[in-house]
């Protein structure tokens, strides 16, 4: 079972990571991404922008998720933190966004552009100051 960066969209993430348990064969493999609060924490004005501008109703730590994990009994055989290259990431993000912004405007209003730039920005900043991330988890089902 896998996935990629959805679990953030996800508010109750216990019950998320129990119904995976539930759902998986003995012997399976979890496996999964997902955006992560970084080493760093950011403001309360911070995370509430970033939040509210990612409509994510919660976001987990690296070592809260190996501890949702281990805890319905899985047995994690690798974890990677990727804050280096989401933040990476997160530049192309705004080269995208910029680079497109013409058509944005057209399409969308420029309303519309400022505020998506005024966001990833935000976001962009916060992950070089490492306030989020990104990490990888995969974690087998013991038989």
């Amino acid at each position: 079972m896998w996935g990629q960066d959805a679990w953030c969209y996800i508010r109750d993430k216990v019950r998320l990571v129990e119904e995976t348990w539930r759902v998986l064969k003995p012997g399976g493999t979890l496996a999964f991404t997902d955006w992560i609060w970084g080493s760093n924490n950011p403001s309360e004005e911070e995370s509430d922008f970033l939040m509210e501008f990612m409509v994510f109703p919660d976001l987990q730590t690296l070592n809260g998720y190996d501890e949702l994990i281990t805890s319905v009994g899985y047995h994690i055989t690798e974890k990677e933190d990727l804050q280096e290259d989401f933040a990476k990431y997160m530049d192309i993000y705004v080269d995208t966004l910029k680079n497109n912004k013409d058509n944005i405007i057209v399409g969308f209003g420029a309303e519309l552009y400022n505020e998506a730039e005024k966001g990833v920005l935000a976001w962009q900043k916060a992950a070089q100051d490492k306030k989020v991330g990104r990490g990888l988890w995969i974690a087998k089902k013991n038989e």
